[in-house]
Protein backbone atom coordinates (compact mmCIF):
# COMPACT_ATOMS: atom_id res chain seq x y z
CA UNK A 1 0.00 0.00 0.00
CA UNK A 2 2.80 2.42 0.88
CA UNK A 3 4.46 1.76 -2.48
CA UNK A 4 1.25 2.61 -4.36
CA UNK A 5 0.86 5.88 -2.43
CA UNK A 6 4.45 6.81 -3.26
CA UNK A 7 3.87 5.99 -6.94
CA UNK A 8 0.73 8.15 -7.00
CA UNK A 9 2.62 11.00 -5.31
CA UNK A 10 5.37 10.88 -7.96
CA UNK A 11 3.16 10.26 -11.00
CA UNK A 12 3.34 7.26 -13.31
CA UNK A 13 2.58 5.84 -16.75
CA UNK A 14 0.45 2.72 -17.14
CA UNK A 15 -0.42 0.54 -20.09
CA UNK A 16 -4.19 0.57 -20.69
CA UNK A 17 -6.58 -0.65 -23.35
CA UNK A 18 -9.08 1.61 -25.08
CA UNK A 19 -12.09 0.39 -27.03
CA UNK A 20 -13.28 2.14 -30.17
CA UNK A 21 -16.23 1.44 -32.43
CA UNK A 22 -15.47 2.11 -36.11
CA UNK A 23 -18.12 1.30 -38.72
CA UNK A 24 -19.78 -1.17 -36.35
CA UNK A 25 -16.54 -2.98 -35.55
CA UNK A 26 -15.01 -2.93 -32.06
CA UNK A 27 -11.34 -2.03 -32.14
CA UNK A 28 -9.06 -2.55 -29.15
CA UNK A 29 -6.00 -0.33 -28.88
CA UNK A 30 -3.29 -0.59 -26.27
CA UNK A 31 -2.18 2.85 -25.10
CA UNK A 32 0.07 4.38 -22.49
CA UNK A 33 -1.83 6.58 -20.04
CA UNK A 34 0.06 9.16 -17.99
CA UNK A 35 -1.13 9.95 -14.47
CA UNK A 36 0.46 13.18 -13.17
CA UNK A 37 1.81 13.54 -9.61
CA UNK A 38 -0.89 13.94 -6.97
CA UNK A 39 -0.11 16.71 -4.47
CA UNK A 40 -2.45 15.31 -1.82
CA UNK A 41 -0.79 11.90 -1.98
CA UNK A 42 2.61 13.60 -1.72
CA UNK A 43 1.60 15.52 1.42
CA UNK A 44 0.07 12.40 2.96
CA UNK A 45 3.22 10.37 2.21
CA UNK A 46 5.55 12.97 3.73
CA UNK A 47 3.46 13.51 6.87
CA UNK A 48 3.28 9.78 7.58
CA UNK A 49 6.89 8.89 6.74
CA UNK A 50 8.51 11.84 8.55
CA UNK A 51 5.93 13.32 10.94
CA UNK A 52 8.49 15.27 12.96
CA UNK A 53 9.59 17.15 9.86
CA UNK A 54 6.35 17.51 7.87
CA UNK A 55 3.37 17.63 10.21
CA UNK A 56 1.29 20.82 10.39
CA UNK A 57 1.58 21.35 14.13
CA UNK A 58 4.90 21.22 15.90
CA UNK A 59 5.08 20.48 19.59
CA UNK A 60 7.92 22.05 21.48
CA UNK A 61 8.68 21.01 25.01
CA UNK A 62 10.65 23.12 27.45
CA UNK A 63 11.97 21.97 30.78
CA UNK A 64 12.05 24.26 33.80
CA UNK A 65 14.47 23.89 36.65
CA UNK A 66 12.95 21.99 39.57
CA UNK A 67 10.91 24.21 41.89
CA UNK A 68 10.49 27.04 39.35
CA UNK A 69 7.22 28.11 37.76
CA UNK A 70 5.92 30.60 35.27
CA UNK A 71 2.66 32.46 34.71
CA UNK A 72 0.94 32.98 31.36
CA UNK A 73 -1.08 36.20 31.28
CA UNK A 74 -3.94 35.86 28.81
CA UNK A 75 -5.46 39.29 29.45
CA UNK A 76 -5.86 41.91 26.77
CA UNK A 77 -3.18 44.58 26.49
CA UNK A 78 -5.92 47.24 26.66
CA UNK A 79 -6.02 49.60 29.63
CA UNK A 80 -8.85 51.59 31.19
CA UNK A 81 -7.57 54.68 29.33
CA UNK A 82 -8.29 52.96 25.98
CA UNK A 83 -12.04 53.32 26.51
CA UNK A 84 -14.71 50.63 26.28
CA UNK A 85 -14.15 47.42 24.32
CA UNK A 86 -15.35 47.80 20.72
CA UNK A 87 -18.43 45.84 19.73
CA UNK A 88 -17.87 43.13 17.18
CA UNK A 89 -20.81 43.12 14.81
CA UNK A 90 -21.20 42.19 11.20
CA UNK A 91 -21.44 45.18 8.86
CA UNK A 92 -24.85 46.09 7.50
CA UNK A 93 -25.33 47.25 3.94
CA UNK A 94 -28.05 49.48 2.56
CA UNK A 95 -30.70 47.69 0.53
CA UNK A 96 -32.64 48.94 -2.44
CA UNK A 97 -36.38 49.45 -1.90
CA UNK A 98 -38.58 46.69 -3.30
CA UNK A 99 -40.79 47.81 -6.14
Amino acid sequence: MAERLYTKACGYTMQTEKLFCHEGEVIRAETLTYYPPDTTACIFWLKNRQPGKWRDKRVEEHELPEGSSFVVNMRSSRTADDGPEPEHRLPTYPTAPLS
